[in-house]
């Protein structure tokens, strides 16, 4: 099982393509040079930015035939540029980080040769104990991916754990989240893996990006429904 890169803009599908060529091309031969575009890295970023294509798949979710990168990269994105956070390998990771997460047992497991299954940070935190170099940095960089996968995509569950279970609340897994990319970020595999600068990033802004998957998640689950403040939730008081 392979670590979570900022690598989804560099594996679009052909029916990535397609995808970008309907929503963008206006003929035949604006669609092959488009296509010749897309070969390029620079205007292949600059093109995904285009506001038309996040607004195509929020349109109609069910109907578009992309990767699951594409899908994901598109909506954060989008959200996170909304919140200042303008680096495209930040969105990048993170739209890996959904696509990956959403595969079962990948949220729970981040050694693939031993098993390891948890619902739990602390679970995680106590595998490190007596563990190798490489499994105690796979498992610092777990620790932050499965904060902010769950604090972005499932506030709902730690809002409900929090109130009715008296278990650990948004602060605790930001705080959980930051410290544990900050750490990843020092290790020399952050480096071999070209990472390190993004760990600092999501460790610097986590709150703004948990934010965020907030607002994507309500987007991918509740089409049409409003933002819910699930921080006001989580900490109102029971009758």
């Amino acid at each position: 099982m392979r670590m979570i890169q900022a690598d989804c803009r560099g594996r679009l599908t052909e029916q990535d393509t397609r995808f970008i060529v309907s929503v963008l091309g206006t003929g035949a031969s604006n669609s092959v040079a488009l296509e010749s575009l897309l070969r390029d890295q620079t205007m292949r970023d600059l093109i995904l930015d285009h506001p038309k294509l996040a607004h195509a798949v929020m349109e109609a979710p069910a109907c578009m035939q992309v990767s699951p990168q594409l899908y994901f990269y598109l909506f954060v994105r989008r959200e996170l540029r909304r919140r200042g956070v303008e680096e495209r390998e930040v969105a990048d990771y993170v739209a890996e980080l959904l696509a990956e997460f959403t595969e079962i047992g990948r949220v729970s497991n981040p050694i693939p040769d031993r098993y390891f299954e948890t619902d739990y940070l602390v679970d995680l935190l106590n595998a490190m104990q007596g563990s190798p170099a490489a499994e105690r940095f796979r498992i610092q960089a777990h620790v932050g991916n499965y904060a902010l996968f769950m604090t972005g995509l499932y506030p709902e569950r730690i809002a409900f754990r929090q109130r009715y279970r008296g278990a650990p609340g948004f602060r605790y897994y930001e705080r959980m989240g930051s410290a544990y990319f900050r750490a990843a970020s020092d290790w020399p595999y952050a480096w071999e893996l070209d990472v390190h600068g993004v760990y600092r990033t999501i460790s610097e802004r986590f709150h703004e990006l948990r934010l965020a998957l907030n607002v994507v998640a309500d987007g991918l689950f509740f089409l049409g429904e409003p933002f819910i403040n699930y921080d006001a939730l989580a900490i109102a008081p029971t009758s």
